[in-house]
């Protein structure tokens, strides 16, 4: 609260009048300095708050009547720019005659006239008035002071307006957004405070009537208002609340704004990026409501972002998903699924992430959605290619090795490896495309005759055959023969280039034995028997 001292004057005053002032008691905040002069004094009148002044006294001091506009206009000038805004009073006491003589001039040169003789009584009653005057007075600068200290301390535009949209009051934050200073802000208009000429109707009309629809809601209302500034063009989010006079009715309305460009800039600025990304976005709040999506969101789920924002994301995914895959992953909600829309299959890979505000408080999270079809497939020829031989299409020697776990080991097995005769002068007196051609021939018919079985390209002109869960041996060796007859027959064909032979040698065992590798090397023992033998034969270990 303020403290404030009266200082009071008085000149020529009666001892009733002078009594009386001494004996008031000062109001609250207040002190009383009291001096009493037998007569005038200039310096003493524009130095102090109240100055009384007794018409008879300066009569019978100055040998003139008292005509305060004469003889004090000057002086109250002074009086009054000392003062600026506090709270100041010139009384004159004065008889009904020596007041008729006043004009208008003399009347509005004073403040207060007290009608001679008073009694003490009489001017305490006065005097009393004048505290309230000074204390209200006091109270209102006070009120001012803390209301212009707060709007002045906000980094927000804040306004005053009546009715008619003429600005009243206006902060420090608004002055620096409009160039203006608040002496030329004041009393002015929306066009000339944004610097728009007077024919730009547009702008004012927005304005205007954000402001008559909160005097007609009655409370404060939120808007989004376009300004245009020596900046450019700058988004404000505004918040209007009408004002009301004593007797209820709207003398105005009071508001203020929050720049909200660059904000608005780095929404656009996030959404640019979101919608670059080849990733499908959904971000929710806590209550997993979609507060947006990008675009690649769109394109996958078939959802556009303006029916999706808004959304409960369980109430979205019934619709993106489907029934039957919504309701599964309402109970698990894995990382990986498969995703059927418009009759385009993706298998998906989703993460959430929390989303966190400065204090580490969860606001929300974000789902995201990565399309791993192309991955996975890349994924899986990368794994076909290392698994079979880019000739043929045969699994090779690798996958042998890494997929007998794949079979029962008590399951009989048997192993034959072909060998083709005398390949080499194939590639050395035809060429390697002969030579592929041919080993293409004998991957086809192998895969023939073996349908269940696994075939495999050892390596060069070298192939191998695994049969498991085996009838008999004899069953395997007339399998095999029938290929080497194929060999030839196929080869032998109008248009085949040149005439295959080869061998074969077979191992046998009653369960798949681990290692396996001594079983291939009886089956390659067996071969080299078949090649002694000759050509075209079948040798089983």
């Amino acid at each position: 609260m303020y403290h404030k001292t009266l200082h009071i004057a008085l000149f020529g005053t009666t001892d009733e009048v002078t009594q009386a002032i001494r004996n008031k008691t000062p109001f609250r905040c207040f002190t009383h300095e009291v001096v009493a002069f037998p007569a005038f004094d200039e310096a003493a009148f524009t130095k102090c708050d109240i100055a009384i002044i007794d018409a008879s006294t300066w009569q019978r001091t100055q040998d003139s009547a008292l005509m305060p506009a004469r003889d004090l206009s000057d002086l109250v000038a002074r009086f009054t720019e000392n003062h600026e805004d506090r709270f100041r009073a010139v009384v004159a006491i004065a008889t009904k005659e020596q007041s008729a003589a006043w004009g208008e001039a003399d009347l509005a040169t004073i403040t207060h006239l007290w009608t001679a003789p008073l009694t003490e009584a009489e001017a305490s009653f006065q005097f009393e008035a004048l505290q309230r005057a000074a204390q209200t007075r006091s109270d209102l600068l006070l009120s001012e002071n803390y209301f212009n200290t707060l709007i002045d301390s906000m980094p927000s535009m804040v306004w005053v307006k009546r009715v008619d949209g003429t600005h009243m009051k206006v902060n420090d934050f608004f002055c620096s957004v409009v160039n203006k200073p608040k002496e030329d802000v004041v009393g002015q208009g929306h066009n000339y405070i944004w610097g728009l000429p007077p024919e730009d109707t547009e702008s004012a009309a927005v304005c205007a009537e954000s402001e008559q629809q909160a005097i007609l809601a009655g409370e404060t209302r939120e808007f989004e208002e376009q300004v245009i500034t020596d900046r450019g063009k700058r988004m404000l989010i505004t918040y209007k609340t009408p004002l009301y006079d004593e007797d209820g009715s709207v003398m105005g309305t009071i508001g203020t704004a929050n720049d909200i460009t660059e904000l608005d800039n780095l929404r656009f600025e996030n959404s640019l990026l979101l919608d670059s990304l080849p990733l499908a976005v959904i971000v929710e709040d806590n209550d997993e409501t979609i507060t947006n999506i990008n675009s690649t969101t769109e394109e996958y789920f078939q959802q556009k972002r303006e029916d999706t924002v808004g959304m409960n994301f369980s109430a979205w995914r019934k619709i993106a998903f489907g029934e039957e895959l919504a309701r599964i992953r309402e109970e698990y909600e894995s990382a990986e699924l498969f995703l059927d829309r418009g009759g385009v299959q993706r298998l998906m890979y989703m993460r959430k992430a929390p989303i966190l505000d400065v204090f580490g408080n969860s606001t929300g999270q974000v789902r995201i959605y990565s399309d791993m079809t192309a991955q996975r497939e890349l994924e899986q020829q990368a794994l076909l290619n290392a698994r079979t031989d880019y000739l043929t299409g045969l699994f090779n020697r690798r996958y042998f090795y890494e997929h007998l776990d794949d079979y029962d080991e008590s399951l009989s097995v048997a192993i034959a490896i072909f060998d083709l005769d005398d390949f080499k002068r194939v590639n050395d007196t035809m060429g390697h495309a002969i030579g592929d051609h041919v080993l293409i021939l004998v991957a086809d018919v192998l895969s023939e005759v073996f349908p269940d079985s696994l075939v495999i390209r050892w390596g060069g002109d070298e192939f191998v055959v695994a049969m498991f869960d085996v009838e008999s041996v004899e069953v395997v060796r007339e399998r095999a023969q029938h290929a080497l007859e194929l060999f030839a027959a196929r080869s032998s064909e109008p248009g085949e280039p040149w005439q295959i032979y080869g061998t074969a040698g077979i191992a046998f065992s009653s369960c798949v034995p681990n290692p396996i590798d001594p079983l291939v090397q009886r089956a390659d023992s067996a071969l080299y028997a078949a090649k002694e033998a000759g050509k075209g034969t079948v040798f089983v270990d």
